[in-house]
This record gives C-alpha cells, structure tokens and sequence, in this order.
C-alpha cells in the first residue's frame, strides 16, 4: 500500500514537540489520538495497520481508483482528522480525479490556515503544513526519477 507509505515517509519518525497538539509523535501516529500505542517504539509495520484500521477502511479508501486522489484522501484525515477529510469530500465536485486533488488541496491549505488564526502558537509548523497540502501524489503516479 504505497499510499500509506508516502505518509508514512512524509511524517517521519519520532518526536516529541512541546507546541504540538499531538504530543509525543512517529510516522504520523501521536500519543493524543492514540493514547495505548507505545508511540516511542511503533514500528511502521504497526503503523500501517493502525492507519488501516483507523482511517482507510472507514474512508472506504479501495473504492477510488484514482491513487492521487485516493492517498490525498487518506493524507488529509492523517494530517487534520477523518472527520475534516469526510467533510472536504462532501465538498468536491470532482471526487475520484486528479481535478479532485487539487480540490482537496485548496481546502486542506484553508484550514492550516484557519488553524493558526485561532492558535498562533501552531504557526511555527504552518509552511511544512503548507508543503504537506500542496503535495499533489504525483509520484505515486510518476515514480522519481
């Protein structure tokens, strides 16, 4: 599941930011939203499956085919929640196409945004937020060359 992978990688491994609101974090799975995980010794193998369970089966992620759009889906309930990735997908025309990513994109992009104007204190991870929401899975598509 190369979608689940390029967030992985994406992610990265552990840290423990004091003006994160996920608390202590690797590969993406933090300690506030799983509070049982034993985050600091999280291997991915576990990782994916918690992603699996907690956000691509629920999303019903296998029924796009589209893989840009599938893994931008994916991407944004890691990154902002299931529940803001279901209602930006209530909010697309162009769902299952590449025009449907940069749908997502412009959405994603508004609630960072939103995000530190209610806390500036989240401002310090506002331009790698804004990096996360303006990558495309293009080389999910297009490996690198």
């Amino acid at each position: 599941m190369k979608e689940i992978l390029k967030t992985i990688e994406l992610e990265g491994g552990y840290v423990n930011n004091p003006n994160d609101p996920g608390g202590e974090t690797k590969f993406g799975i933090s300690k506030r939203w799983n509070p049982t995980v034993d985050v600091k010794n999280l291997t991915k193998e576990q990782a994916i499956e918690i992603y699996r369970v907690k956000y691509w089966n629920p999303l019903k992620l296998d029924t796009y085919t589209c893989i840009q759009f599938r893994w931008k889906l994916f991407d944004i309930a890691v990154n902002l929640g299931a529940d803001d990735a279901v209602a930006f997908l209530k909010k697309i025309k162009n769902k299952d196409t590449v025009k449907g990513v940069k749908e997502l994109m412009k959405l994603q992009v508004t609630k960072h945004v939103r995000v530190c104007q209610k806390d500036a204190k989240q401002i310090i991870f506002l331009m790698g937020k804004m990096n996360r929401a303006l990558e495309d899975g293009e080389d999910l598509v297009q490996p690198k060359t």
